[in-house]
C-alpha cells in the first residue's frame, strides 16, 4: 500500500503562527497570526455561529453590501479573539509602545482601513503560511523547477 506522508505534511498546522509586516502603517507593525481556517477550531466554531443569522439571506440570494460589511465587522472581533496571538511595533497616536491584549487588538483592527484588514484577512486565510515548519511546500506540491 502507498504511503503519503509527505502530503499530509501540508496540512495546516493550527498551533503554527506566522508573522504578518504591515508595511503600509508607520513603524511596520509585526502581527503574529494564528490561522483563521476550519483548522483553528475555535475561530471557525465562533464564525460559524456569527453566519447562522445570514444563511436565510444566502439561501434567498439576497446578498448586500452590507453583509460584506457585516462579515469584515465580525471578522475584526473574531481576530482579536481567535486569530491575533500578539504582535511588535504597535503604537498608538503618541507613538507609545501598545501591549497585546484582547482589547487593544480588537481596538487595532477596527482602526485599520477596510483594505488593510483585508490584507490581514487574506494572510490568515492562506494555509501556507501555516504548514508546519521546515516544509518546502513548493517541493511537496510538485511545482518546485530544478535547475
Amino acid at each position: 500500500m502507498p504511503k503519503f506522508n509527505k502530503i499530509q505534511q501540508l496540512r495546516v498546522n493550527p498551533d503554527r503562527t506566522a508573522t504578518m509586516t504591515l508595511y503600509d502603517l508607520e513603524g511596520e507593525p509585526q502581527l503574529e497570526l494564528a490561522p483563521a481556517t476550519e483548522a483553528n477550531k475555535p475561530y471557525f466554531n465562533a464564525l460559524l455561529k456569527k453566519q447562522r443569522k445570514n444563511i436565510g439571506r444566502a439561501r434567498a440570494r439576497n446578498f448586500s453590501a452590507g453583509m460584506t460589511k457585516e462579515a469584515r465587522d465580525n471578522d475584526r472581533e473574531l481576530y482579536a479573539t481567535h486569530v491575533a496571538r500578539g504582535w511588535k511595533r504597535v503604537k498608538d497616536d503618541d507613538g507609545n509602545d501598545v501591549s497585546f491584549t484582547v482589547e487593544n487588538a480588537q481596538a487595532f483592527f477596527e482602526a485599520l482601513p477596510d483594505h488593510i484588514f483585508d490584507e490581514v484577512r487574506l494572510f490568515a486565510t492562506d494555509p501556507h503560511n501555516f504548514v508546519s515548519e521546515g516544509v518546502d511546500v513548493e517541493e511537496l506540491s510538485g511545482n518546485s523547477q530544478s535547475d
